[in-house]
């Protein structure tokens, strides 16, 4: 069936991130094999964000350039969100809700561009020959590097400081090897020859000297979903629940094997989750546990799945080391999560609260949106499982501290 269009979908606010949207994100999207290469599909672009915010942006260079440089086949618009946000994730959240309601309205595929992840160039003529080929999914994993460094680096990248749409455009390589060369503390706690790892060990990396990574991710960023089923929604976000239920036949994913295909450079202070990092001794173990608490059968399909950064060619000698160890820990990992609840009730029990308490997570969530659609009704209800949920909790925590 051929495709009525794409919706794509940016939400920022505040300061930093209209900076950082305007100045390094927009060059990157107008880059060869990027926004140019969805042409001529008819498109929408809509920017969520708030009306002093959306002044802002405006008033930028860049943005004018974008809006002028797709003018012919995309219309770029703009969804104003409230200023009082007490949940940056729940705000997002919403604004995806939104997005992809839209976009199942025109049959259109959903594009979904943060606005703090700079884009490689080609990785969106990547999504329109996937689109070409059938697929209804496009995948790939983001590798967070610092902001101070990198966008710093990507102004200066041909000789102008001044950020402009006509700066900053580097090639994937190049992308991949200043992000090497500034990676953010998250990413470098998830290392796995280090011999200890973040415990929310969602993506795992393979050291290939100093100019390429070995990946293996159990969550990647939906770049691209043309839902198959419509009207499925999400109880947590898009990169956990959404983008399997809308799209449940894996045979029409296309999953990004390198940053060739696909790069997705994101940039973060380097502060940022400095206080929610643990780590934990790098283990089949300690993996199987992660995968208990957070993740789903998808998410498991993914992490099987090998993905290289790379800034140059790599010669197959060069990352067979690490596939081999990664294939042996990825295989004894999911052997353990496997395993009948009953063979880890006493060995590891936090793993089998953890489903448990996932579910009661989402129910509270689910619940505390009907608490707000209808509040005699839903207050109720959602009172009552709200405190069996704070009392379920506290055991899976507690069971947790006591396995490390």
């Amino acid at each position: 069936m051929p495709i009525a269009g794409i919706h794509i979908v940016s939400q920022l606010w505040g300061q930093r991130y209209i900076k950082l949207y305007a100045d390094v994100v927009i060059p990157s999207l107008l880059a060869p094999g990027n926004l140019p290469a969805l042409a001529p599909t008819p498109s929408v672009y809509t920017i969520y964000t708030t009306a002093e915010d959306r002044n802002t942006l405006e008033r930028h260079p860049n943005f004018a350039h974008l809006t002028a440089a797709v003018s012919s086949w995309c219309q770029v618009e703009f969804s104003i969100i409230s200023t009082d946000i007490d949940n940056p994730y729940e705000t997002m959240s919403a604004c995806h809700g939104d997005a992809i309601a839209r976009a199942e309205q025109r049959d259109a595929a959903i594009l979904f561009l943060q606005p703090d992840v700079v884009v490689g160039q080609g990785s969106l003529e990547t999504v329109r020959r996937a689109l070409e080929d059938g697929r209804r999914l496009v995948l790939a994993p983001g590798l967070r590097a610092c902001h101070e460094a990198l966008a710093a680096a990507l102004a200066r990248h041909d000789g102008n400081d001044n950020g402009g749409a006509e700066a900053a455009r580097p090639t994937a390589r190049d992308l991949v090897a200043l992000a090497l060369r500034d990676l953010h503390p998250i990413s470098l706690s998830l290392m796995w020859e280090d011999g200890s790892v973040n415990s929310y060990c969602s993506h795992l990396y393979w050291r290939i000297g100093q100019d390429a990574l070995y990946a293996r991710c159990a969550h990647m960023h939906p770049l691209m979903v043309w839902p198959q089923h419509k009207g499925v929604g999400f109880d947590h976000t898009i990169d956990w629940d959404y983008f399997y239920r809308a799209c449940p036949d894996q045979d029409r994913w296309f999953v990004a094997a390198t940053s060739d295909e696909v790069c997705l450079i994101e940039l973060s202070e380097r502060s940022k989750f400095a206080d929610f990092m643990t780590r934990v001794p790098a283990t089949p173990r300690s993996l199987s546990r992660f995968l208990s608490r957070a993740s789903e059968q998808p998410h498991r399909a993914l992490l099987r799945r090998p993905y290289l950064f790379q800034s140059r060619d790599l010669a197959d000698g060069e990352w067979q080391e690490p596939h081999a160890a990664a294939e042996s820990l990825v295989e004894e990992a999911l052997r353990l999560h496997g395993r009948p609840w009953y063979a880890k009730l006493f060995s590891e029990p936090d793993t089998v609260v953890a489903p448990i308490a996932r579910m009661m997570s989402q129910t509270s969530d689910r619940l505390a949106r009907l608490k707000r659609r209808h509040p005699a009704v839903g207050g109720a209800v959602y009172w009552t499982f709200r405190r069996l949920f704070l009392g379920v909790r506290p055991i899976y925590r507690m069971l947790g501290r006591l396995q490390r």
